[in-house]
């Protein structure tokens, strides 16, 4: 299912040492798939989120020169690299997978967002949804080939020009 919605609710979950975010998106636009889900409510589960400092350290397997840390309760949030959690209030729009409910041990159904980050678009302050484009790599490439940087900012314009014109199809019907 494609749709575009407004985060209105967030929980973390915590399963082995592994932080995950369930997000509540209401959706506003069905723009591809069970056209049933407009103006519902569904749960969406992103990497990252909160989680303490022991169990992150734990996960990561990191020597600790401090038990303070190792033992720490203190909550902190994790977000993997081009994969932003979203926020309350925010707008987005994503390609999603339901997933089978129980997945890593989280109660209840709900969704993914399919190929992780790269089916995410967030909104920006223009109205314009885009996805998190990926870190440069560093080095270069063959001589001569296309660098894996300049196709990762092709596709990422390719598809927030895609997804933006699907948004946008509604609207642009109604002018004509």
């Amino acid at each position: 299912m494609t749709i575009e919605g407004k985060i209105t609710g967030l929980e973390s979950y915590v399963f082995k040492n592994r932080p995950y975010t369930i997000a509540a998106v209401t959706i506003n636009k069905v723009l591809h798939g069970d056209k049933s889900q407009l103006n519902k409510t569904i749960r969406v589960m992103f990497l990252g989120g909160n989680i303490t400092r022991k169990e992150m350290l734990a996960a990561a397997n990191y020597p600790s020169n401090s038990s303070d840390d190792s033992n720490s309760e203190e909550i902190v949030t994790v977000e993997e690299e081009n994969n932003r959690l979203p926020k309350a209030g925010e707008r987005l729009a994503m390609v999603l997978s339901k997933l089978p409910a129980g997945t890593n041990n989280i109660p209840g159904k709900f969704w993914s967002p399919a190929f992780a980050y790269k089916s995410v678009f967030f909104r920006n302050s223009n109205g314009e949804y885009k996805r998190i484009p990926e870190a440069k790599s560093i080095g270069g490439g063959f001589r001569g080939s296309t660098s894996t940087n300049q196709l990762n900012q092709e596709d990422d314009e390719k598809m927030n020009n895609g997804m933006n014109a699907l948004i946008n199809k509604d609207v642009l019907h109604k002018v004509r």
